[in-house]
């Protein structure tokens, strides 16, 4: 589950970071630089921009309806980032290494 990854309390609610476009507003958490949690809506087919401080984080998706993590990796990022999610209602979790 998710929970277990994140630091939660260490995290603060940001959804002008995220978006595809599309509404209700992709949620976001974030402690900048630090750690990134997204979700997009569940009928949303779009990819997901976040705004973030560059730098390496570990990537992965979770699939809730699966109760799956997915595509776990490491990127490098200058910024405005674009992901896509490889289910309906995935969440991206980032974390800088």
């Amino acid at each position: 589950m998710v929970a277990h990854r994140v630091r939660l309390q260490q995290m603060r609610m940001h959804h002008e970071l995220a978006s595809n476009n599309e509404m209700p507003v992709c949620m976001c958490l974030d402690n900048p630089g630090k750690e990134y949690l997204a979700r997009v809506p569940s009928r949303s087919s779009r990819p997901l921009r976040l705004r973030l401080v560059p730098g390496q984080y570990q990537v992965e998706w979770f699939d809730p309806t699966q109760g799956l993590f997915l595509s776990p990796g490491i990127i490098e990022v200058e910024g405005r980032s674009v992901f896509r999610q490889p289910s309906a209602g995935s969440v991206l979790h980032l974390q800088a290494v």
